[in-house]
């Protein structure tokens, strides 16, 4: 059972959740953004889906629905990523005081790289690397808790069974510091190492895997 936390004096990152992606809740972004109810919310949430279907983009990774027990109530909710409350906060009410200070928010955010960016592919890409980020925190946090012990050499698995070569190799070949490989990939790779941290992690928990040969 989950409660609703209090909105004032916190700021939009401190509702961020993790859990293989880094995502925020529908029920409380929309408190934030003025809205009083899911139904109302919802027809932003239907304006969003459709700027992700203009722009190509697969909607359903990033306006995940699920079924939530809030409050001894089990209600419909959503997983929104970074960049769902980005485009959910600018089909938002102009006229609610809450989503223009959501909306300068992420025009803050924006104005710290939109010197190099100029393609949504490129703000896709950015994204994708903030979430294999936080991916990887969560990811390293379930080794530990299963026994890894040399985190290079468990890095280096996962880029061996991707690439068929160390990291090291990789960046070599690439012309890179090992530590900047990620911003050598494209949005579709990214999106690939993505999915292989997160199935890792996945695996690990559900399998209960203990051991660093294992």
């Amino acid at each position: 059972m989950e409660n609703l936390p209090n909105i004032a004096d916190l700021s939009f990152e401190d509702f961020k959740n993790q859990n293989g992606i880094t995502y925020w809740w529908a029920s409380e972004f929309m408190l934030m953004l003025g809205y009083a109810d899911m139904g109302s919310f919802k027809k932003v949430i239907d304006r969003a889906t459709k700027a992700f279907i203009s722009l190509n983009i697969d909607h359903y990774e990033n306006i995940i629905r699920v079924e939530r027990d809030i409050d001894g109530k089990c209600i419909p909710d959503y997983k929104l990523t970074r960049f769902a409350c980005y485009l959910i906060a600018m089909n938002g009410d102009p006229k609610k005081p809450e989503v223009a200070m959501v909306q300068a928010y992420f025009a803050t955010q924006t104005r710290q790289f939109e010197l190099y960016i100029e393609k949504q592919s490129d703000v896709e890409r950015l994204l994708f690397r903030d979430e294999i980020k936080e991916g990887n925190k969560s990811l390293n946090s379930a080794a530990h808790q299963a026994g890894v012990e040399d985190y290079a050499k468990f890095t280096n698995a996962g880029y061996r069974g991707m690439y068929n070569m160390l990291n090291v190799q990789l960046a070599r070949r690439r012309g890179v510091d090992k530590n900047k490989l990620f911003e050598t990939m494209g949005r579709t790779e990214l999106a690939a190492n993505l999915f292989r941290i997160t199935q890792t992690e996945e695996r690990i928990k559900s399998q209960s895997i203990h051991g660093q040969e294992a």
